[in-house]
């Protein structure tokens, strides 16, 4: 009924987010690249905007935002042979790289950088905040759209690696790009490649209906080969990466604060109430609801519950959730209160409306049409087991393996259905009716934490 924990050979194995990043990618791809000895071939196309973090074996967080994160493995000396390709539409800065692969202990022989990767420069940032507003929704004036523009634009500000070889070829192999596509076509006679993608689908800037709210480029397998220069020949599985709760990063508000809201009392009369920092991510959650569409909305404030119809504060929303899901606030959940890796403000999340139903299915239906996957990883499990079956965070019982099972059956069997249904009514090809495959569950932040599902 399911098919193989195996992934393609002498193929680039691609595996991105559903959602809207932070989805635990970076675990995920160390867990298969720690699991799957074959793996030898690391690719990536990150910005300085997205972050991603390994966590090794002694419980050390390591921020990774150029290289691969399953290059972490290399610093717990689990693998030792792991070679990595940065693609031409990779944004990054020097000094970043150069501590990234000090970490790790990547010698310059295993990390390609064609001459056409992006280089930040000193004052990209505050150009990108000038160029922006300090309050533009979602971004973290990282500085790349500037370093991007400039290469778009192709004028002589242009920053691309070539610019500095002599410093780069220190710490890396930096090649033309052909040298660079023959190397690739090479090694991938004889070895398997992984590739982590950034942030997440649903953030593409062309397939949604609020570009403001995207990212500065699409993510899916196609758009990363294309980056890569190589044929779709030589993509091998599609990995949807699927965060059992999904995220958006905070809403926009005046100096990232929220000081009072506007209540609205039962005589129809309006209360200032001032708001305690801890009670941020409450407001949060509910702003979407109450300043875009217009609807009072209730929450607990101060120990009393409150109608809010207005927060003087807000400047805009990150973006609405996918159709399916109901943002809440993380005291619902009972969960400790999630921040962004940059700008350490609180996420939102949101959680399935249907008790039947695990994923956004008008969602998926357009990952499928565009990506095609044909494997999941699920993560944040360790949020079900929490919400839904009143187990603590960091605990495991003789119970856990048999809900951890029941868990994969659902998704499974959600994932392909919607698949099954878009093959049925042939709005996608059934040249390749293989299931959608289960490789494993995220149930904890560590390498440990993670379950394969029974066949």
């Amino acid at each position: 009924m399911k098919n193989s924990h195996k992934l393609q050979p002498n193929k680039i194995n691609v595996l991105l987010d559903l959602y809207a990043g932070s989805s635990a990618k970076g675990q995920s791809c160390a867990h298969l690249v720690k699991t799957n000895f074959d793996i030898t071939i690391l690719l990536c196309n990150h910005a300085p905007s997205a972050s991603h973090t390994y966590i090794t074996k002694d419980n050390e967080e390591f921020v990774f935002k150029v290289l691969p994160t399953a290059t972490g493995l290399l610093k717990d000396e689990y693998r030792e042979d792991l070679k990595v390709y940065l693609a031409p539409s990779s944004i990054f800065e020097i000094d970043q790289l150069i501590k990234e692969l000090e970490w790790v202990g990547l010698i310059k022989s295993n990390i390609i950088i064609p001459y056409t990767a992006t280089i930040l420069k000193n004052g990209d940032g505050e150009k990108e905040a000038e160029a922006m507003g300090s309050n533009h929704l979602g971004s973290t004036h990282s500085g790349q759209s500037i370093a991007y523009a400039r290469k778009i634009s192709r004028t002589k500000e242009l920053s691309i690696a070539y610019d500095y070889i002599e410093e780069l070829s220190e710490v890396a192999t930096v090649v033309p790009f052909s040298t660079y596509q023959e190397m690739l076509v090479e090694d991938l006679k004889s070895n398997t490649a992984l590739a982590e993608l950034p942030q997440g689908f649903s953030l593409s800037i062309d397939y949604q209906d609020e570009p403001r709210k995207s990212t500065f480029r699409n993510i899916t397998p196609l758009q990363f080969m294309s980056d890569i220069g190589l044929s779709q020949d030589y993509l091998g599985d599609v990995i949807a990466n699927i965060r059992a709760y999904p995220i958006r990063v905070s809403n926009r508000f005046k100096d990232d604060k929220i000081t009072h809201i506007i209540a609205l009392e039962k005589d129809h009369t309006k209360t200032k109430i001032e708001v305690k920092p801890e009670d941020y991510h409450k407001v949060n959650s509910i702003a979407h609801k109450v300043m875009e569409l217009k609807k009072p909305s209730t929450i607990e404030l101060n120990g009393e519950l409150v109608r809010v119809c207005d927060i003087p504060e807000y400047i805009g929303t990150s973006g609405a959730f996918p159709k399916g899901m109901v943002e809440v606030n993380w005291d619902f959940l009972g969960l400790p209160v999630e921040q962004t890796t940059l700008t350490k403000l609180p996420r939102r999340i949101a959680v399935p409306a249907n008790d039947c139903s695990r994923i956004s299915h008008s969602l998926f239906k357009q990952f499928i049409i565009t990506t095609r996957p044909t494997k999941a990883i699920i993560t944040f499990v360790n949020y079900i087991l929490h919400h839904e079956h009143n187990l603590d965070l960091n605990e495991t019982n003789e119970k856990t393996g048999e809900l951890l099972e029941e868990i994969s059956d659902d998704f499974w069997y959600e994932l392909n259905y919607i698949q099954r249904t878009l093959l049925d009514d042939k709005i996608i090809p059934s040249n390749n009716r293989s299931a959608i495959n289960i490789l494993a569950l995220q149930y904890g932040k560590t390498l440990d934490d993670f379950y394969t599902p029974n066949f």
